[in-house]
């Protein structure tokens, strides 16, 4: 009995997309695995060409009720298939073509357990060199923030147990695949990515600035701990530095700190106490963030 696999495909008027990439995703999966291909139209409205390829090519197709983003699609997606959910393995995918259709197989097969195998992006983004610099500090200051390098996207496959559980926890509120790392171990498997078929990035700067924001809102808690940890220790120090100060000016005059010297103490302690009241507001913004998401997702 050939394993049962179901693919997720978000959709943002890319039917010249589908049309290339359905029939490869059926034909290279054929002899292996017994495939079901679901797209997400992303674009709000019901779209006649998309409609047209997935009923063409024996693809699902759902509407969102409005225009989500890729990640919010895949979400919605998942959480419509594991309500009747009867495949052995999920995998999620853009409808670009920038995901490659022969590293599935690779992909499917190198998931182990509750697991969850995720495409290393190989190669520059093809934005240009401008929103490359912005993507790159960005990557970078996610990993500072969170302890997570960024490296890879929505192509990731695991079981579905692991789907079930995306579907109900409150991380996966407005963002998918940087959120993967908090429920269970990543197998980062390389894949080089591919020239998008048809069109430009739809991402644009506001749209970096949005991804940003969703990405980091999963991983709250995880950065007010982070982000108390360097700032307790310059705060330490200067409390200890602005109490000696005033001993010494108390006790032993003679060998006091110039003024400088105890105003920049005393502003270090300062600036340090106003980043953990920082952390703090995250710490309450993470958990009504997860207590939202709860309700939304009917828990």
């Amino acid at each position: 009995m050939k394993t049962r696999v179901s693919i997720i495909m978000p959709c943002y008027k890319e039917a010249k997309c589908l049309e290339k990439l359905l029939p490869q995703i059926f034909e290279e999966l054929s002899t292996i695995y017994e495939t079901t291909i679901l797209v997400v139209n992303d674009l709000g409205l019901p779209d006649v060409e998309t409609e047209y390829m997935c009923n063409k090519y024996s693809a699902n197709l759902i509407n969102v009720p409005y225009n989500m983003g890729s990640q919010e699609a895949i979400l919605y997606g998942i959480r419509h298939e594991v309500k009747n959910i009867k495949s052995d393995l999920v995998l999620t995918m853009d409808s670009d073509g920038q995901d490659d259709v022969k590293e599935i197989k690779r992909l499917l097969e190198s998931v182990e357990g509750n697991g969850i195998s995720v495409a290393q992006r190989i190669g520059k983004r093809p934005e240009g060199k401008t929103f490359g610099s912005l993507y790159f500090l960005y990557k970078k200051g996610f990993y500072y923030l969170t302890g997570i390098k960024p490296d890879f996207g929505n192509f990731a496959a695991y079981n579905k147990d692991i789907a079930n559980h995306i579907s109900h926890s409150p991380h996966f509120g407005i963002t998918y695949s940087l959120a993967l790392p908090l429920i269970s171990e990543l197998k980062r498997i390389p894949i080089k990515r591919l020239s998008r078929i048809d069109g430009k990035s739809k991402i644009g700067y506001q749209g970096l600035f949005v991804h940003g924001l969703r990405s980091i809102l999963p991983h709250l808690i995880n950065v007010s701990i982070r982000v108390a940890k360097v700032a307790s220790i310059p705060m330490f120090f200067g409390i200890i530095l602005v109490l000696t100060s005033f001993m010494l000016r108390i006790f032993v005059p003679k060998y006091a700190f110039p003024n400088w010297a105890t105003t920049i103490s005393f502003g270090v302690a300062v600036i340090s106490l106003q980043l953990l009241t920082v952390c703090l507001l995250l710490f309450i913004t993470a958990i009504l963030s997860r207590q939202i998401s709860l309700r939304r997702s009917g828990l």
